[in-house]
């Protein structure tokens, strides 16, 4: 028997039917607002475009060195985002992963980190790394839900792109 609450959830999951594909610059503006909304209206994080100018050419910052996904709702309208960077010796970086407010817990990141870590195994990435801030709680917990193990800072490799806010790491092993 399910409670209340998760009929809800599995109601809408039913419902919602998301399209994740590759980025294409006609959603550039859209995409740089969720990120930029989410950071800081919900994480509170002092950042804005300026230091994350990646998000104003996202073709080469992610296209030409990795991969960016976007997932869209039944509106067509922006839903959440994840991107790839390719490092050297197999690994790779997880970036820009953000889901709608209205959004989580439907499985709309598991399905976004789905589709990365096929891409991933279909380009023979063996590593995964990503940086994250201290206080995104929920965020550590879903990477953890996904099977990421924490790391030291120092175990990143050297080509890892650590931006000043990261202050948590992690590595997912493709092997």
């Amino acid at each position: 028997v399910r409670s209340s609450a998760a009929s809800d959830v599995y109601k809408r999951q039913k419902e919602m039917r998301v399209k994740i594909c590759s980025y294409s610059e006609q959603y550039k503006d859209e995409v740089i607002r969720l990120i930029l909304k989410i950071q800081r209206e919900e994480f509170g994080l002092a950042i804005g475009i300026k230091e994350q100018y990646d998000l104003l050419d996202i073709t080469s910052h992610y296209l030409e060195k990795g991969h960016f996904w976007i997932s869209l709702d039944d509106d067509n309208k922006l839903a959440g985002t994840i991107a790839l960077v390719k490092l050297d010796n197999g690994a790779s970086a997880l970036k820009k992963m953000f889901v709608r407010n209205d959004l989580r817990r439907y499985g709309l990141g598991r399905q976004l980190m789905e589709t990365c870590l096929t891409y991933c195994q279909g380009i023979n990435i063996t590593s995964i790394y990503l940086g994250t801030v201290s206080s995104l709680l929920q965020a550590q917990k879903f990477y953890q839900n996904m099977g990421f193990q924490e790391i030291g800072k120092g175990q990143l490799p050297y080509d890892f792109p650590i931006l000043d806010l990261d202050n948590v790491f992690y590595h997912y092993s493709l092997k």
